[in-house]
């Protein structure tokens, strides 16, 4: 049959190994059963490490008790972070072990992240209270110590296909030491610090960048410095803003192509003839371009007689 070796279905007996970025999802087995090997994708609406938690405030020592509590999200502006989830760990024992989950949010509300600065939006979880800026709501009962949710434990941002897209762990100063909490490290989470629940000083990144790796955890931003739904103290986003957008396409015996596009950085075209072979992608050659305020033309030969043609356009600064 035409294509047949392309075609399926088709038993595969070596699809390779899940990217870490998958854990805990094994597609594999969840919709294989058991020993299937099935060769499958993920469409993610963002890139991984894309969207972090960027903030959060444990239980105030004040009347009425736990009501400034929150854990602010961050990303970029127009992320959807629609079927999300937060979810609440407890500590494990010395060794990381025995983690569980207490609390499970799924994000339903307001779920494209905004542009509040430098195309960087926030999403907050938090208590009901007129200073945090909550775009969902904590919904369990208070203890009787008056403790809403974030004791010592740990915070997971799970996507919506169920891999962990970022895990931290933190302390409160109350407790005798950390040790328990900086385990959790040896389970894949990142441990942020200690809070000390008698005073309005959140844990929060700090630095200046554009995405999550230019930031460190702080746990010293100062008394009454927290900042739920907006930059933290000392957190600076630099400006990332950049847009490339295919206006068209002609085809004849030169291809011209039009896109508009800010920064100045310069696209080029690269073309293929097969997508389904690894490193299919050729630069095009003998091209002409030329720059007229934000738009770019480039034009260059038919590389190809092919019947079939796929090109993409491709920047770096």
């Amino acid at each position: 049959a035409l294509l047949a070796h392309k075609t399926s279905p088709k038993v595969h007996t070596n699809p390779g190994t899940n990217p870490t970025w998958y854990e805990p999802v094994n597609y594999n087995q969840s919709l294989g059963g058991p020993g299937a090997q099935n060769l499958y994708y993920v469409v993610f609406a963002c890139p991984p490490g894309a969207v972090w938690i960027n903030e959060f405030n444990v239980d105030q020592a004040e009347a009425p008790y736990g009501d400034r509590e929150y854990i602010e999200l961050c990303g970029p502006a127009g992320t959807s972070i629609a079927n999300w989830k937060i979810a609440l760990t407890t500590v494990g024992d010395q060794d990381g072990n025995g983690i569980s989950i207490s609390q499970i949010y799924k994000i339903t509300q307001n779920t494209n992240l905004p542009n509040q600065t430098n195309d960087v939006g926030f999403w907050v979880l938090g208590d009901v209270h007129a200073e945090i800026p909550a775009d969902q709501t904590f919904t369990n009962t208070p203890d009787g110590d008056g403790y809403h949710m974030l004791m010592e434990g740990g915070i997971q941002l799970i996507r919506s296909m169920g891999a962990v897209e970022d895990a931290i762990s933190y302390n409160v100063v109350s407790a005798v030491d950390d040790t328990y909490a900086m385990a959790m490290t040896n389970a894949g989470f990142v441990y942020a610090g200690a809070n000390d629940y008698f005073f309005m000083s959140p844990v929060a990144l700090v630095g200046t960048g554009t995405g999550r790796v230019d930031f460190a955890w702080s746990d010293n931003t100062g008394s009454g410095s927290y900042s739920p739904g907006m930059a933290n103290l000392l957190q600076t986003f630099l400006d990332n803003e950049f847009q490339l957008l295919i206006e068209s396409l002609t085809m004849g015996s030169d291809m011209v192509l039009w896109t508009t596009y800010t920064n100045g950085v310069t696209p080029y075209v690269m073309y293929s003839t097969n997508l389904l072979q690894s490193n299919a992608w050729e630069h095009v050659t003998n091209e002409s371009w030329e720059v007229s305020n934000e738009s770019f033309r480039i034009w260059f030969p038919v590389m190809t007689n092919s019947p079939a043609t796929f090109y993409r356009v491709t920047v770096t600064n």
